[in-house]
């Protein structure tokens, strides 16, 4: 990636990528054992942004980025977005809109009893609308209205995976967040979400009606905390089988030993609930992580 600044208030950002995947399988069951030879897949990415903020309230941005996958080709998408921020009142508004492009997993296309080596990529297209409202120095509420149609949605059926058609998901964020200091806050966000199958008028599976999210993050010295304690809804498995609501609570802390040295402590279901993200797979219960980040 590199980056050139064209003025002071206008910067263009060029970048390249490229991605390898590899994949095969082996199923073992009481009818003998399935084997999927190795399959390979490559995607190269390209993509130029261009920023603008010539005034200091006003923010616009422009993408575009060529995708050429080696079994779908190459795909072109883009998106623009923007703000504006009224000074005298505090108040930002903000839109943006946007494709997107997401070719199938390997595993979706060659698996030897669930994959369809058929299936076209989902293609998409999203908006979102919003404002923010700064209430003195300490207290900020905002909201943004999402919207997005899914083309070619993957999904998995009892005799594997197939493309079922488009769908639609809006819905509605807002959130609270108060500043005790400008160091240390406690935020609050809640997100409504309703989903659609537009070909049956079912719920898209394994995205929650509602989520619920509590934040505090603090910065003392060298020390930073962060404790997040978040609500997921219930969600569809499959036509059939729904997954229960949970509540999860992570912890974090980073002590900064020098300019280049950081150690960290990472505590993760911290209430040692039993939850499922998809139906059959279990999750972590409490977990403890400790460590060290070292920059060069």
């Amino acid at each position: 990636q590199g980056n050139y600044d064209i003025c002071s208030w206008d910067k263009i950002i060029l970048g390249f990528d490229y991605l390898r995947e590899a994949g095969e399988s082996r199923w073992d069951s009481l009818w003998g054992l399935s084997l999927s030879p190795k399959e390979l897949s490559n995607t190269k990415g390209y993509y130029i942004e261009n920023i603008l903020t010539p005034m200091d309230n006003l923010f616009f941005s422009a993408s575009f980025r060529l995708e050429d996958h080696s079994r779908y080709k190459s795909h072109n998408t883009f998106s623009v977005s923007g703000s504006y921020l009224f000074k005298e009142t505090g108040t930002k508004i903000k839109a943006s809109f946007g494709e997107g492009f997401k070719a199938p997993s390997l595993y979706q296309l060659f698996d030897g009893n669930f994959g369809n080596p058929d299936l076209n990529p989902e293609e998409s297209e999203s908006y979102e609308v919003g404002f923010e409202q700064s209430l003195g120095r300490n207290l900020k509420l905002g909201s943004t209205y999402f919207h997005t149609h899914i083309k070619n949605l993957i999904e998995w059926l009892p005799a594997g995976y197939d493309n079922t058609g488009k769908s639609r998901i809006y819905g509605i964020e807002v959130f609270s967040r108060y500043s005790f200091t400008p160091e240390t806050a406690f935020k609050i966000a809640y997100t409504h979400m309703d989903t659609e199958k537009l070909s049956d008028k079912s719920r898209l599976l394994r995205r929650p009606d509602n989520k619920l999210t509590a934040t505090l993050t603090a910065e003392l010295n060298k020390v930073k905390l962060n404790l997040d304690i978040s609500y997921v809804g219930n969600r569809m498995d499959t036509a059939a089988t729904k997954l229960k609501s949970y509540l999860l609570a992570d912890f974090s802390l980073n002590y900064k030993l020098s300019e280049k040295i950081e150690a960290f402590l990472r505590l993760e279901n911290l209430l040692d609930r039993d939850y499922e993200l998809v139906n059959g797979y279990q999750t972590p219960e409490f977990s403890a992580y400790l460590g060290t980040k070292i920059k060069f």
